[in-house]
């Protein structure tokens, strides 16, 4: 399971920063956006397993999102994500891509 990976990326030693980029290119994105998207999810829920904290800063920066499949708990990951200490920004080509 990549959750374990996820988890220790984010506890690691405050003093340390630590950056995860899944990137695809154009070639491969098709075949990989299922794995990306599971991904992606089981960051944002490791987050929330950690338990509330608000001195806790994890950023996550989701760039062509409508290029993912839909991402169920991204909503309440966004929605809880403060209290944990998760700061997500999010990024789209238009408004109706939201």
């Amino acid at each position: 399971s990549s959750e374990p990976l996820f988890r220790s990326m984010m506890v690691t030693d405050k003093s340390k920063n630590v950056f995860l980029f899944i990137t695809s290119d154009e070639q491969n994105h098709e075949s990989l956006k299922p794995l990306i998207s599971l991904w992606l999810s089981i960051a944002a829920t490791s987050l929330l397993a950690m338990g509330p904290n608000r001195q806790r800063r994890v950023w996550f920066f989701y760039d062509e999102l409508a290029s993912q499949h839909k991402l169920s708990s991204l909503p309440r990951s966004i929605s809880e994500a403060r209290k944990f200490g998760g700061c997500c920004v999010l990024g789209f080509q238009n408004i109706a891509q939201m």
